[in-house]
């Protein structure tokens, strides 16, 4: 990976879904990045478009109000930790809201964990993190052009603040 740590994403259409994707490197360790990722109340002071935040861990249960160009969405979803000590992942399923159902995959990854997927594979640094979100709406859900333009640069931006947030913090 450069050094440059650009953060890159995608939304394009797929057998009539819109399929998301990002990626990009945190300047942090894993356990770090896990922490913040999996705290609600950093989740809700990192991005300016999620106004309201809440994630009951034990039942999974996540309510969120999201406002963009002053419209306010309201979701509904179950959200799932997977931890693992060098590859963990959150799941995050909208189960009702505003916009069509879709469902999420948080994953980190640690430089031990991206090794391990094979030769070819570019490789990061030790104190850094690989974050891959991927997304993909409910079939027949898919999002018109000028809404996937806009879900990418949703995406760009969100995944830029919560980067600089988490490597912001201090240890």
């Amino acid at each position: 990976m450069t050094e440059q740590r650009q953060i890159l994403v995608s939304a394009k259409n797929e057998d009539g879904r819109t399929v998301s994707k990002g990626v990009g490197l945190a300047k942090k360790p894993l356990d770090k990045v896990w922490a913040f990722a999996t705290d609600p109340e950093k989740i809700k002071s990192t991005s300016r478009f999620l106004k309201d935040f809440t994630w009951n861990q034990e039942t999974g249960e996540v309510k969120m109000r999201i406002e963009i160009l002053t419209i306010d969405y309201t979701l509904r979803g179950r959200a799932v930790p997977k931890p693992h000590p060098q590859n963990p992942r959150v799941e995050f399923t909208v189960l009702e809201g505003d916009i069509v159902p879709f469902t999420a995959e948080l994953e980190l990854r640690s430089p031990e964990a991206q090794f391990a997927r094979g030769e070819g594979v570019p490789s990061f640094g030790a104190g850094q993190t690989l974050v891959r979100i991927e997304g993909w709406s409910a079939k027949d859900r898919a999002l018109s052009w000028p809404m996937r333009v806009g879900l990418e640069i949703l995406l760009q931006r969100t995944a830029g603040a919560l980067r600089e947030a988490v490597e912001a913090e201090k240890n």
